[in-house]
């Protein structure tokens, strides 16, 4: 195996001190330009490759991210990724991306890797409102500033971006109820993640506004996959009576009920209105198109990550930031949209 170049090498190769390579490949001050130029030609040449491991220790920084979300296989994650690799590469940090599955102790362990690694900052999309605190209080017990992501955890001193969650649901609701569904079902999330927690809350809310009375087959608790939709459909279809509307907490939960129902000829939306929550490209191409709340996975990455800049600058504040990204209803075929 060859031997890498070093510094050493460098100065040998054109005859000059290991401190005035040094100074002339950070770009320092005081080295004439040719000097800087036949330093840099040998560089190249050796196919020199800078340390900058011993380059952090002195600076005390690694310009690297954490970022930990909970699947990067759901299509709303990527588009969330791309807006914090778009800001924080420009800015020239380098992002290590993990996954937590939803998992508390998958997710401890991924937050302790990277606190290991000295990463600058941590972006999060917490898994679990009860159990994220202990993790979240760590990092910030490190030094390390953090931000959390589309989702929240109540009690924590973390700046946070985060769509409007509770405001999409209740919209979509609302409209439901104005086009007359007088059965509308809510297929929610695990109530122990924020998102989840907060579609139900606008449901629940809207209707109550229209003085709709809740009963408990009206919210079928599910998860957050096209399988935990699937599975949802199969407990309505085993009731007497289906319901006129279904709310699911997601597009993928909504596509596995969509294609349950059609499955057992059950025709959207003449018999079933079908609607759904963060408007993936999939729900668009459906036979039958979806109707959602559009939420911009990429803004709020985007979002996220100018703050934790911010932070990563001087940001001196000491309540914590919060900053929401909205929402938005989009009417598709799924459900009646007359106005």
């Amino acid at each position: 195996m060859k031997k890498r170049s070093s510094i050493k090498d460098i100065a040998r190769d054109c005859e000059l001190s290991v401190m005035t390579v040094s100074r002339a490949l950070r770009n320092a001050y005081g080295i004439h330009p040719k000097t800087r130029e036949r330093i840099l030609e040998s560089a190249k040449r050796l196919e020199y490759i800078p340390n900058r491991l011993a380059t952090n220790l002195v600076l005390r920084k690694t310009d690297t991210v954490g970022i930990v979300v909970p699947d990067i296989a759901r299509s709303f994650f990527p588009a969330l990724f791309r807006g914090l690799e778009m800001v924080l590469n420009e800015r020239g940090y380098h992002l290590f991306l993990c996954c937590s599955y939803d998992q508390v102790v998958k997710e401890q362990e991924q937050v302790m890797a990277l606190l290991e690694r000295r990463v600058d900052g941590i972006i999060l999309a917490p898994a679990s409102i009860s159990q994220s605190k202990g993790t979240i209080d760590c990092i910030l017990s490190q030094g390390c500033p953090v931000v959390l992501v589309d989702r929240l955890v109540p009690g924590v001193q973390a700046d946070t971006v985060t769509a409007t969650d509770f405001e999409g649901a209740y919209e979509m609701v609302t409209h439901l109820i104005k086009q007359k569904y007088q059965n509308i079902v809510h297929v929610a999330g695990s109530q122990d993640i924020w998102t989840a927690s907060e579609r139900l809350r606008g449901y629940t809310e809207a209707m109550r506004a229209a003085k709709r009375e809740i009963h408990p087959e009206h919210i079928v608790q599910t998860g957050f996959t096209f399988e935990d939709g699937e599975n949802a459909a199969k407990m309505l279809l085993a009731r007497k009576k289906m319901p006129d509307a279904i709310f699911c907490v997601n597009d993928p939960v909504a596509i596995g009920v969509y294609k349950t129902l059609r499955d057992n000829g059950i025709v959207i939306p003449d018999q079933v209105a079908l609607t759904g929550f963060s408007a993936i490209a999939e729900g668009e191409l459906l036979e039958v198109p979806l109707t959602t709340v559009r939420q911009d996975a990429q803004a709020l990455g985007t979002e996220a990550a100018n703050l934790l800049l911010a932070r990563l600058n001087g940001l001196k504040t000491e309540m914590p930031v919060a900053k929401q990204v909205p929402t938005e209803l989009v009417l598709r075929a799924s459900t009646r949209n007359n106005k």
